[in-house]
């Protein structure tokens, strides 16, 4: 029964303190003077990311070819919004290196996404974070996923902190339709009698669980099922976060491994039962769950 299944498929807030003179003195810091327009966009681009951004020549090249400037008046504003929302130089080096384009945004649009989500409640540390490693988020649309994903998050999750917790564990939940991507999982393990305090620390500590294909999940919480974990236990949802993330390949090879160290396989789910994250070890690791069985 184990094998068909899984051959089946495993499954702000911007500081009053920056004042003009403030503004003035970034701008001397970060950059030559604006709107200047030679020939080649390109060089400017490039002239630009390095000079101004902080770029490397090599990273500039590359990034580059995602700019288009006329003139840099519009990408001052760019730096200028980022740096009086708080982002350090080096969190601004990363978020152009990632999404050079956004040097050609509305800093009207930027600001109204991140006052939404600074009044949602989330911490400016954290959203600057989240910001820094996904500068996608900027480019994700306030009325269609912004404000309807924060709302149904902080709905499934109970307050804005589990809500941060979840997105510093994929900041896609920010980004997807969760309508079509979080949802049916959810639902999925509610009518598996899953409480909802297992599905919340599920979120929180494992989002990207419930990010995968609703099929593939499903397959893999009805496994955890036929293995006979409670759902009320904490190792049902280790159980489904490992099998979620798991390919049919993968899961052979680690049956495999344990084939190899002369456990059979009632002995590896027994072990898996007990410690779901003993089927994520390498063979270096395997001494160490020796006492398992």
């Amino acid at each position: 029964m184990l094998r068909r299944l899984i051959r089946g498929g495993i499954p702000v807030l911007v500081q009053n303190a920056c004042n003009s003179s403030s503004l003035l003195a970034y701008i001397r810091v970060f950059h030559a003077p604006a709107a200047v327009t030679p020939d080649s966009n390109s060089n400017l681009a490039v002239s630009y990311l390095i000079e101004s951004v902080g770029l490397s020549p090599s990273a500039a090249l590359v990034a580059s070819k995602d700019v288009r400037l006329k003139t840099t008046a519009k990408a001052d504003s760019v730096l200028l919004f980022l740096n009086t929302y708080g982002f350090t130089r080096a969190q601004i080096v990363d978020i152009l290196t990632r999404l050079p384009v956004l040097l050609s945004a509305d800093t009207e649009r930027l600001k109204r996404k991140l006052e939404f989500l600074l009044g949602a409640g989330m911490p400016k540390d954290h959203l600057l974070r989240f910001i820094t490693l996904d500068p996608c988020i900027l480019k994700t649309s306030l009325e269609k996923r912004l404000i309807p994903n924060i709302t149904l998050l902080k709905t499934i999750l109970g307050n804005i902190t589990q809500v941060s917790s979840a997105i510093a564990g994929s900041t896609r939940l920010v980004r997807l339709n969760l309508e079509n991507h979080v949802l049916p999982n959810i639902r999925t393990l509610q009518n598996h009698g899953v409480p909802q305090h297992r599905i919340v620390k599920l979120a929180t500590l494992y989002p990207r669980s419930l990010l995968q294909n609703p099929v593939k999940f499903s397959r893999s919480v009805c496994l955890v099922k036929d293995m006979g974990l409670d759902p009320w236990k904490v190792n049902y949802i280790l159980a489904v976060n490992v099998l979620s993330g798991a390919t049919q390949s993968t899961w052979e090879k680690k049956m495999q491994l344990y084939r190899s160290f002369g456990w059979s396989e009632e002995e590896t789910i027994s072990a898996f039962k007990k410690h779901p994250f003993c089927m994520l070890l390498s063979a270096e690791e395997f001494p160490r769950v020796k006492f398992l069985i």
